[in-house]
């Protein structure tokens, strides 16, 4: 068992987390830094929308602490290292882990529930690169049980009025994912390019929507890192 401290911002304890099943996502470290950026504040509950292993199921629990959150995901392993996370943090009690396909409205949290929805989908499409043999992997990667589409579509179905989401893509579906947004009546708010150095071009795209929004777009300074994204 390995067992890491992942520090936040805005908060003084690390995040007790267990590596098992996937390797800690950067990408979902990335999107808890933009949502402290971007000045996002829930009130009442937030979804996690394929949660994994359950890093932005814990750190949004430990971001806003007055909040329920919502951990959705459908591969069994990944759901029992998430509850162990969440148990391990002492945040059973706000913290509700479903194991299911989002896809399904028995498997997500009820609509008009929650005034935060975070996502970390699968970047690439089922015929584009190459696939994992690994099936955590695989689902990580791929759209292997549910699109873009679908992923953006129940988010939008789960905020309340005005509610936010916030997601991670890379940069060339980031035109489908504005649409889409928009689509679902999430337009785009916010974004923030994530770069590995300033000299090389940006490898990620941090995005938050609002729910009714009426437009309007602010690009916040570059986010430069050493590791990877995707």
């Amino acid at each position: 068992m390995s067992i890491i401290g992942i520090h936040l911002p805005t908060v003084e304890e690390p995040i007790l987390f267990e590596q098992r099943g996937l390797p800690v996502s950067q990408e979902a470290l990335f999107l808890l830094k933009f949502l402290v950026q971007a000045r996002v504040s829930p009130d009442h509950a937030a979804a996690d929308l394929g949660c994994g292993s359950g890093l932005l199921t814990v750190g949004l629990a430990r971001l806003f602490p007055s909040i329920r959150v919502y951990g959705v995901e459908l591969q069994p392993e990944l759901v029992s290292v998430a509850e162990d996370n969440a148990r391990r943090n002492g945040l059973m009690s706000r913290i509700a882990i479903i194991q299911g396909d989002i896809r399904q409205p028995e498997s997500r949290p009820p609509d008009n529930a929650c005034d935060l929805v975070v996502m970390n989908p699968p970047f690439r499409r089922t015929a584009s690169g190459k696939l994992s043999p690994d099936v955590l992997r695989r689902h990580a990667n791929h759209e292997m049980a549910g699109t873009l589409e679908d992923f953006i579509r129940v988010a939008s179905i789960c905020l309340s009025h005005h509610g936010r989401m916030a997601m991670v893509m890379v940069p060339e579906r980031l035109p489908d994912t504005l649409q889409m947004m928009t689509e679902r009546h999430v337009p785009a708010a916010v974004i923030q390019w994530i770069h590995h150095t300033p000299q090389l071009p940006a490898n990620a795209v941090l995005i938050l929507g609002c729910k009714g929004g009426r437009g309007g777009l602010t690009v916040l300074p570059p986010f430069f890192c050493a590791g990877t994204v995707a």
